[in-house]
C-alpha cells in the first residue's frame, strides 16, 4: 500500500456524462490531496469514459478502469480491488460533495480510530431545484449525544442511525478486506448488504454531523431513479442480509432485531412509494401483502416500531387494496403539504412582524441617538463655553499679576 494515499475515492460510472464533470470537480477539489480517484466505467454507451480519461491526462490522481455493464455494485468491488488508500469511499457520478468532506472525514475517523465515519447530506430535487436538508442520512437523536456507536453501544439502532446509501460514509479499508465485504451484484440494492453487514461488524462507528453530500433526487439516470424497473431488488437484499445475520447469531439479539426490523419497514415503504410505474407498484404491493413482509420476519407488533406513520402504513396494507392504500396515501400527503405550507406561512408571517418589531427598535434607537447627540451637543458647548471664560479670565488676572 501507498502510504501517500490516505483515501481512495471509487466512482461507478455508468452514462453519467450530465453530471460527471461536477462530480469529478468537487473529487480532485479536495482539500486532502493525497488521494485517489478511481472511476470504474461500467460499460457507458455515452461519452463518460472520454470525460475521466480527459481528467486523467490533467491529474495523476485519476485513474479510469473498464468493464462490461455489471451494475454499480460489481464497478464497486473491481475498484477496491484496484484501491491502496488507507481509507476508501464511494461516491456516485451524479451528485456534489464538499470540497473539504474527505479532509474532515479523515480527520475524524483517525481522531477516534474508527472503522466507519458517517456525515449528513442535503437532497437536490431535479424536479424542482429545491434544496432539502434531509433528516434520514444521518439521525443525531437515536445518538443520545454519543459521538461514536457500534452494536455494543446502539443495539436498538445500529441501522437506523444511518441509511445503506454507501456515498457519506468512509471504511477503513483494512477493515473492508479482512471481513470480505463486497457489493452485491443485484442491478438495484446492491449497497443494501455492504454498508449493513459493516455497521453490524465494526467496533467504532465515528459521526460528523455535517452536510457534506448533496445528493441528486428525482434524477432518472440514478439508481434511484429507475427503481421501479426492478421492485423485488431491496427484498432480496434485506433478505441476504437477514440470513448472514442469523449466521452470526444477531438476529437472536433483541434490540439487533428490532433495528433490522424497522430499517426493513421504512426501507421498503420507501422503495414502495418510488415506484412510479403502476403495474410495478402494484406488484410490489401485493407481493409484501401476501409474502415480502413474512418473509423478512415483519409482522405487527404495538410499540415495536420506531415510526408510527410507517407502522400505520403496514397495517393498512395488509388490509387494503393497493388503489384504496394509493387514494389515501395521496390524500395524507397533500394535507401534510398543506399542513407545511401553512406552518411556513406562520414562520414567514413571524417574520414579518418580527421584521416589523426590529424597525420599531431601531426607529426607537435613530431618536435616542438623535435625542443624545442633541443633548451631547448642548453639554458641549456649554462646556467649551465655560473652558473659554475660565481661561479668558485666567489671562486677564494673569495680565493684572504682571504690572
Amino acid at each position: 500500500m501507498n502510504d501517500d494515499r490516505k483515501v481512495s475515492v471509487i466512482i461507478p460510472v455508468y452514462n453519467a456524462e450530465k453530471y460527471l464533470r461536477d462530480t469529478l470537480n468537487d473529487a480532485v477539489g479536495q482539500t486532502l490531496r493525497e488521494i485517489e480517484i478511481i472511476c470504474v466505467d461500467d460499460g457507458s454507451t455515452d461519452g463518460s469514459a472520454g470525460i475521466v480519461e480527459e481528467y486523467a491526462a490533467k491529474d495523476e490522481r485519476v485513474h479510469l478502469i473498464r468493464q462490461k455493464n455489471q451494475y454499480a455494485g460489481m464497478a464497486r468491488n473491481n475498484g477496491i480491488a484496484h484501491a491502496g488508500g488507507e481509507y476508501l469511499m464511494f461516491w456516485d457520478a451524479d451528485d456534489r460533495f464538499d470540497p473539504a468532506l474527505l479532509e474532515k472525514m479523515y480527520t475524524r475517523v483517525k481522531q477516534v480510530q474508527a472503522d466507519i465515519c458517517v456525515c449528513n447530506a442535503n437532497v437536490l430535487d431535479e424536479a424542482t431545484g429545491d434544496l432539502i436538508r434531509a433528516e434520514s442520512y444521518l439521525v443525531p437523536a437515536y445518538l443520545q449525544g454519543a459521538q461514536e456507536y457500534s452494536r455494543e453501544t446502539h443495539p436498538g439502532y445500529l441501522f437506523n442511525i444511518a441509511t445503506n446509501v454507501p456515498w457519506n460514509k468512509l471504511f477503513r479499508a483494512k477493515f473492508v478486506r479482512e471481513h470480505g465485504l463486497q457489493f452485491e451484484s443485484r442491478s438495484r440494492a446492491n449497497d443494501v448488504y455492504f454498508v449493513m453487514m459493516a455497521f453490524y461488524l465494526a467496533k467504532k462507528i465515528a459521526v460528523l454531523d455535517e452536510r457534506l453530500v448533496t445528493y441528486r433526487a428525482n434524477n432518472e439516470s440514478s439508481l434511484t431513479g429507475t427503481l421501479s424497473q426492478t421492485p423485488f431488488c431491496a427484498i432480496e437484499a434485506f433478505d441476504a442480509v437477514r440470513q448472514k445475520l442469523a449466521e452470526y447469531g444477531g438476529m437472536d439479539e433483541p434490540q439487533i432485531r428490532q433495528s433490522f426490523d424497522n430499517r426493513v419497514l421504512q426501507s421498503l415503504l420507501f422503495g414502495l412509494h418510488k415506484c412510479v410505474r403502476g403495474e410495478a407498484f402494484q406488484e410490489m404491493y401485493q407481493y409484501l401483502k401476501t409474502e415480502g413482509f413474512a418473509r423478512l420476519g415483519i409482522f405487527s407488533k404495538e410499540d415495536y416500531y420506531y415510526s408510527e406513520e410507517a407502522y400505520c402504513r403496514f397495517c393498512r396494507m395488509l388490509q387494503e387494496e393497493p388503489l384504496d392504500y394509493v387514494l389515501q396515501y395521496h390524500q395524507e400527503e397533500k394535507i401534510k403539504k398543506q399542513i407545511h405550507i401553512r406552518d411556513l406561512k406562520e414562520k414567514i408571517r413571524g417574520l414579518h412582524g418580527r421584521v416589523s418589531e426590529l424597525k420599531d427598535i431601531n426607529k426607537k434607537i435613530k431618536e435616542e441617538n438623535k435625542q443624545m447627540r442633541t443633548v451631547l451637543s448642548s453639554r458641549c458647548g456649554r462646556l467649551a463655553q465655560k473652558v473659554y471664560t475660565f481661561r479668558k479670565s485666567s489671562k486677564e488676572k494673569s495680565g493684572r499679576v504682571n504690572r
